[in-house]
């Protein structure tokens, strides 16, 4: 930065006052002068780092500039003093010479540049004087680098400094090493590796963090925000929030001239510290004890914390959205397919002929060839395909039925001649010799080995091999130090000891070599294994760290910390987290909220057994199992059977005679529950005594005291929050059911179900419908209770055990919560796949097989553009080498020898080579474990880009579709609607603001998706029901058994398929109404937050058949992007999510008035309304369609002419 006269002018007059406080220039000038001068001048220069002189310093730069330049205004003012003049008058002239002096260069030793060389001083100092140098001892380094660091903020971090210490000793010990050390060699290598480890960005923040900090304080204190009394903080009477608004007006003036993305770095680092200072300063954690000195710091550490793991999350978020995985099949070389192949098409031709004979065909297929396509699907095939199958039908088409049959006979023998299978390779031993060889690897021979042998053998060696390799896992994985840092040191250890030539950075970028030198195992197949333990371990240190945070968050044990404390009584006895716990993890950990839930009740069921006896949740489905068989003896009705496995599930047959339950079944079984109450006796003692030590037992006094707490809690939160907000609404409605339940304490409902109280989701679910049920009538607009009572009982469970929070906090820790990789007892895989991390190793990658070089993935991204295919070499291994496989993981055998190698072909898909053509790389080829009866192996290519253009959605469909449906009408429209229901005529409707658009009108749109929903029918209640019930009964013989049970995964797997293609092709149907509407703006139906939870038979059928997947809107709107750069949707703007629940409005009278009445009559046909208002008929789906089109277009024309600033005003 520029040196400029104002600066060097407000250092002059901030020292002279600091002079004139200090009383030293009124003493006599002496040696005794000069040293209080020399301790003041540093005092002074503390001030500076701590951003407490000049308004301008905020930047690490500007700071040591500032610093550079007291020190020679220091000198001057010095020289004057010892004159005996007075350095006041002579200001104008001290800061001239300043200025003027030519060689005047304060930038010249930037901030980290002087950090190196302090460094590379400390570390030379013993050898100043002597020109040979040797390697100072780790530990006198760790001495050196922290006496160092004192005068720098970075000693508060210890991972920063830490990771420091290891890039300047490791650099500096590498340099004597050679011979090679210099400064500026030193220099220029540190800032290098620096720069490699992203440490001269983190060096930045903290800087940056820590300026600000001290300037917020400084600034605070100095305008009367604050002040400090006996080392504790006291607020003035002046608003602490309005002090930080001005503080931040401060540093946007200060910013104004910055850079545009460092003046929005610096702007959220602002607010970032202006919000933990605003919690830290009211909270009581600065004391005597923990002076703010102190507090400084930790904040800093923190919020460096915070970014860190935030731009780790992004930077991992960003590789993600450019990498793409696609699913290939290995295919068998084509001399043994060909023969076979010939003989299957020849019976497709005889059979389609024999059904045209035997009338057999259905009556949309002719019995000419084009017939014979559509009865096979191959509308798709090329000429190619469809010449080989005209040759074959024009030679069979003039052949009797009786003809026919015996073609039939004859073809099933010459394929059964094929499938021959060679007895010593389906043996249990076969040695190297007994293995084919052929004189073209691609192209085996059939009489040398058949299809069969050469497949099945291929997939059951490397099913071996995937054995192997998960054995490796779990033997090795308690060897291997869990801590990453740990590992690397191990591993770095190891290496020297070994004489190897190993650097951090590759153990880094590598951690399966990390673990190999650890475990001294350096095998192919063991770096295959290494590198999936590093993944998983790298995954489980992820989880650590999490549970780590929300301990920190449950626990907290500093002021600074945000405190969720409140929250641990809930988790104590419940199996739910609060909404805004999850809200919290799901923005700092940026994944998603239900994720966030999963994961902390996944914790706390690991940790049940720790806890107190009446606190363990999982214990209680075998206590109500026992009470549930013993009330089962008493039933004699199907009704009866029904409602004690209903109570069973809400956990309430423990007052089966006390509370009145019918609240919670249906009309129709009333009835029979009261004769239920008759049957069932009282539980014997044994029962009685499990009940006993199952429930609490909770007096209505308790429960008052703690709804005065959380009353007293929730009015306090709303007196910090907006009337206008939401969180206020809501802490309305809690405050009004805590009203409520506080009206009912004392009625005898309430006291039997908080004297017989079971911790856990059902039972308050449960008390709170009855709670509302029987009481309904006093509160009507109430309609769930389960939050409100689960903040009660919580509360005062806590209370009445305290002890229990506290086995709870000791319970919850990493080794109760979290296991390490492949050491569950639960864990149920017993193989690995298998990525090649070496195309010349275990699986062989080339070309082709003669070719005697092998490819990398840059090479097989290069055969990939040219459309052309690679080949993989699997070992093949006899069955009784899996005791050899044992043996080497014991030790006790060096190597397994492969008898052979057989050659797959990997054909890349369509998507592959458009994705490779458009820029994308191979990054990773992985080939899964073999699975089903044939042992298929699947592929995993995984590709990389730089940007998502490689992978961008063509739009291909829309000038296909053009073709098929041009003569559908779509009006032109700005605004769009959409309406998604499940599978069928209905999966998508769309309409614009004053129109409808039938998509079944004319040639219809929907009649594809409609035989879709009915051949997933035909899966759900015929096919799969009758296959599972005949193996359910043993119909099939033994043979049979396994193939069916493989034809009943197939089936579920062809109706997920069919269901999953299906929802993908409602965006389609979406977006081709776009296009045909020009419409600018797209309304998305938010239809994921509907779930099957709760619900039976047909509407659950219903939800499961919609496209609700979580991610389909993010599809659709990258989808709707890329099409939009393609010229194909040149008038999109944005996609607009509303609520799905507009079925119930009529269109026609939210035009007239803009208002949302729901005034569709709801005892009609489901899918035909009539409006009570205005009597419009016509079909609710399409009307929902239009109405949530008036509905984003009166949000963005209402208040504005913009719709785009609309929408961010929406936020």
């Amino acid at each position: 930065m520029r040196c400029e006269k104002e600066s060097l002018e407000a250092i002059f007059t901030e020292f002279s006052q600091f002079l004139q406080n200090s009383e030293i220039i009124t003493g006599e000038v002496n040696a005794r002068f000069l040293e209080q001068y020399f301790q003041v001048s540093s005092l002074f220069e503390k001030k500076i780092c701590r951003c407490e002189v000049g308004k301008s310093t905020l930047l690490p730069s500007q700071v040591n500039e500032l610093c550079i330049l007291f020190k020679i205004l220091s000198e001057k003012i010095k020289h004057v003093l010892i004159q005996k003049g007075s350095y006041v008058k002579v200001k104008n002239k001290i800061i001239n010479e300043i200025l003027s002096q030519e060689n005047l260069q304060v930038d010249d030793t930037a901030l980290i540049e002087r950090l190196i060389f302090e460094i590379y001083d400390g570390f030379n100092g013993n050898f100043e004087n002597s020109q040979t140098y040797s390697a100072i001892p780790f530990n006198e380094s760790i001495h050196i680098f922290n006496i160092i660091l004192e005068n720098y903020n970075y000693s508060s971090s210890k991972e920063l400094s830490t990771s420091l210490h290891f890039i300047f000793y490791e650099l500096y010990t590498e340099l004597v090493e050679k011979g090679q050390l210099s400064k500026a060699l030193f220099r220029d290598k540190a800032v290098q590796r620096l720069g490699q480890q992203n440490l001269l960005t983190d060096l930045f923040i903290w800087d940056i963090l820590m300026n600000l900090s001290l300037k917020c304080i400084h600034f605070l204190t100095n305008w009367g925000f604050i002040y400090f009394q006996q080392g504790c903080v006291l607020i003035s009477d002046k608003n602490l929030k309005t002090g930080l608004l001005e503080y931040q007006k401060e540093i946007s003036s200060l910013v104004k001239d910055f850079p545009p993305e460092l003046r929005r770095d610096v702007m959220c680092y602002m607010e970032l510290v202006s919000k933990k200072f605003r919690k830290l300063l009211v909270s009581n954690y600065i004391t005597p004890q923990n002076p703010i000195e102190h507090a400084i710091p930790c904040v800093v550490r923190e919020l460096f914390q915070i970014l860190k793991s935030s731009s780790k999350e992004q930077d991992s978020t960003q590789k993600t959205k450019v990498l793409r995985t696609y699913k290939v099949g290995l295919r068998v070389p084509e001399s043994l397919l060909t023969p076979q192949n010939r003989l299957i098409r020849i019976r497709e031709i005889l059979q389609f002929f024999r059904k045209i004979h035997m009338n057999q065909l259905k009556s949309e297929i002719s019995s000419n060839f084009n017939g014979f396509i559509r009865y096979k699907h191959l509308e798709g095939a090329n000429s190619d395909v469809r010449k080989i199958y005209k040759c074959e039908y024009e030679k069979y088409k003039d052949f009797t039925l009786r003809e026919i049959f015996q073609e039939l006979a004859l073809n099933k023998k010459e394929i059964n001649k094929l499938r021959w299978r060679n007895k010593t390779l389906n043996s249990r031993l076969f040695k190297t010799s007994d293995v084919p060889r052929f004189s073209d690897a691609s192209q085996p021979v059939p009489k040398d080995i058949s299809l069969y042998d050469y497949q099945s053998l291929a997939n059951r060696s490397f099913k071996m091999v995937c054995k192997y390799l998960n054995m490796l896992a779990h033997h090795f994985i308690s060897k291997v130090p869990a801590d990453s840092q740990l590992l690397i040191e191990q591993a770095l250890s190891n290496a020297q000891k070994k004489e190897k030539k190993i650097t951090r950075s590759s153990l880094v970028s590598y951690p399966e070599m990390a673990i190999a030198n650890v475990l001294g195992r350096y095998g192919n197949l063991d770096q295959i294994a290494f590198s999936q333990m590093a993944d998983a371990l790298k995954a489980h240190n992820d989880t650590t760290t999490k549970l780590e945070y929300v301990r920190k968050l449950l626990f907290p044990e500093n002021g600074s910390d945000p405190d969720f404390s409140e929250i641990v009584p809930a988790l104590l006895a419940y199996y739910s987290v609060p909404n805004y716990l999850k809200r919290y993890l799901a923005k700092v950990w940026n994944v998603d909220a239900s994720w966030v839930r999963n994961m902390i009740v996944g914790w706390r069921r690991t940790i049940d057994s720790f806890l107190p006896l009446k606190f363990q949740i999982e214990r209680l489905s075998g206590v109500f199992t026992k009470l549930a068989n013993f009330c089962m003896k008493y039933a004699s009705t199907e009704d009866e059977i029904k409602i004690i496995k209903r109570l069973q599930k809400h956990k309430l047959l423990h007052l089966l005679s006390k509370v009145d339950l019918r609240a919670l079944l249906p009309r129709e079984l009333h009835e029979s529950y009261m004769q239920l109450v008759i049957k069932v006796p009282s539980y014997p003692s044994a029962l009685k005594r499990l009940i006993g030590s199952s429930t609490f037992k909770i007096s209505p006094q308790n429960v008052e005291q703690s709804i005065h707490s959380l009353m007293n809690h929730v009015q306090e939160n709303m007196s910090n929050l907006d009337s206008q907000s939401r969180g206020y609404d809501n802490c309305k409605i809690f405050l009004n059911k805590l009203t409520f339940l506080k009206s009912i304490v004392c009625l005898p409902l309430f006291t039997l179900l908080f004297e017989n109280f079971i911790p856990g989701n059902q039972f308050t679910h449960a008390a709170g419908k009855l709670l509302l049920y029987n009481n309904f009538a006093h509160h009507s607009r109430l309609k769930r209770l389960f939050t409100a009572l689960r903040s009660i009982a919580a509360l005062t469970l806590a209370r009445m055990i305290p002890s229990a929070i506290a086995q709870f906090k000791k319970a919850l820790i990493p080794e109760n919560c979290v296991r390490k990789p492949f050491t569950s007892l639960k864990r149920k895989r017993k193989h690995l796949p298998a990525p090649l991390l070496s195309p010349k190793y275990v699986i062989e990658r080339k070309a082709h097989p003669l070719n005697p070089s092998f490819i990398n993935n840059e090479h097989t991204t290069e055969l990939f553009k040219k459309e052309k295919c690679i080949w993989l070499g699997l070992p093949i291994y006899s069955p009784d080498q899996d005791t050899q496989f044992v043996e080497l993981i014991k030790g006790t055998r060096k190597n397994v020898r492969k008898k052979g190698t057989f050659w797959f072909e990997l054909r890349p898909s369509r998507k592959i080579i458009e994705c490779v053509q458009k820029g994308a790389q191979v990054q990773l080829i992985r080939l899964n474990v073999p699975r089903g009866p044939t042992n298929k192996i699947v592929v995993d290519v995984t590709l990389a880009a730089h940007d998502r253009k490689a992978f961008a959605h063509c739009g291909n469909f829309l000038h296909a579709w053009d073709i098929q449906f041009g003569t559908l009408w779509f009006p032109k429209d700005q605004f769009l609607g959409s309406d998604f229901n499940q599978i069928g005529s209905h999966l998508v409707a769309v309409g614009t603001p004053d129109l409808e658009i039938d998509l079944t009108a004319g040639a219809n749109m929907m009649e594809f998706y409609e035989k879709a929903y009915k051949k997933l029918e035909i899966y759900r209640k015929c096919e799969l029901p009758h296959l599972q019930t005949n193996l359910a009964t043993k119909r099939y013989s033994k043979k049979e058994v396994g193939r069916r049970t493989a034809q009943i995964t197939l089936l579920h797997r062809k109706r997920m398929n069919l269901m999953s293609e299906m929802k993908r092709n409602a965006l389609m149907v979406y977006l081709y109404a776009g296009y045909r509407t020009k419409a600018q703006y797209f309304v998305w139906d938010s239809a994921q937050g509907i779930s099957t939870r709760g619900t039976r038979g047909t509407l659950a059928t219903a939800i499961t058949y919609m496209p609700n997947r979580k991610h389909l809107f993010d599809e659709f709107v990258i989808w709707a992007q890329d099409l939009k750069e393609q010229g194909l949707l040149p008038h999109y703007q944005l996609t607009e999510p509303v609520s799905p629940f507009t079925s119930r409005v009529c269109a026609e009278c939210f035009q007239k008035t803009g208002k949302m009445r729901r005034s569709l009559k709801p005892n009609t046909s489901y899918h035909n309304v009539t409006c009570s208002i205005c009597g419009w008929k016509g079909d609710r789906h399409s009307n929902s369609a239009r109405v949530s089109a008036l509905l984003l277009q009166n949000r963005l024309y209402v208040h504005t002419t913009d719709p785009v600033s609309a929408i961010d005003g929406l936020g």
